[in-house]
């Protein structure tokens, strides 16, 4: 019978991504990722499978909430064109010069 698992996962991908976010990746161990999840060691090897796996999943659910809260903004609006101004017109700084996104080219 397997182990119930005694933390919550959202939780732990959080915290791991924190310090995955402030340390980078090659400079945060398993143990300071032990230290800030407060989850031992063996538990996040038998979740995760490492560090790498553990970072993949973090940012999974990083990118996943993110996405959640971006698209809930957006279906609030009635205007679909307002919606996708507001969805691509933040963007324009970080490629001046581009006219379309490759996304939805």
């Amino acid at each position: 019978m397997p182990w119930e698992k005694q933390f919550d996962i959202d939780e732990v991908l959080e915290k791991a991504m924190t310090a995955f976010w402030h340390r980078g990746y090659t400079a945060t161990s398993m143990q300071d990722l032990v230290e800030c999840t407060g989850v031992n060691r063996a538990s996040l090897y038998a979740t995760y499978g490492g560090k790498r796996d553990l970072f993949i999943a973090a940012l999974k659910a990083y990118d996943e909430s993110g996405r959640q809260a971006l698209f809930a903004k957006l279906e609030a609006l009635d205007d679909p064109k307002e919606a996708i101004h507001r969805l691509f017109w933040p963007m324009r700084p970080w490629h001046p010069g581009l006219v379309s996104c490759v996304a939805v080219s």
